[in-house]
């Protein structure tokens, strides 16, 4: 099991997750494979973007951290369009999630 110390570290495996994926691909392993890697970025970008619904406020259009600090998506390296993508997934609901998961 592997624990998740911040939202850097799951962008970064999602980003690892993606390669994977690819490589997995193009180097034509079975669809097993390739879907399985699929589930787990899948369950990596729920994770982010629960993180995000919790932790990012909007004000003007300008996505930043919910803590007193000024900090915007960009300063965590994650894109407005990977936020938006990550939180439409963590706000499927569970049996949606795991329906298409599956």
């Amino acid at each position: 099991i592997i624990i998740i110390q911040n939202i850097q570290e799951l962008a970064h495996l999602s980003n690892k997750l993606e390669a994977f994926r690819i490589m997995a691909k193009q180097s034509k392993q079975s669809l097993e494979v390739q879907n399985r890697i699929a589930e787990y970025r899948l369950r990596v970008e729920r994770k982010k973007g629960e993180w995000l619904k919790e932790n990012i406020r909007h004000e003007g259009g300008n996505p930043q951290l919910s803590t007193d600090l000024t900090v915007g998506l960009k300063d965590i390296d994650i894109t407005r369009n990977d936020s938006s993508k990550a939180q439409r997934i963590a706000n499927l609901p569970e049996e949606v999630f795991e329906r298409i998961n599956k």
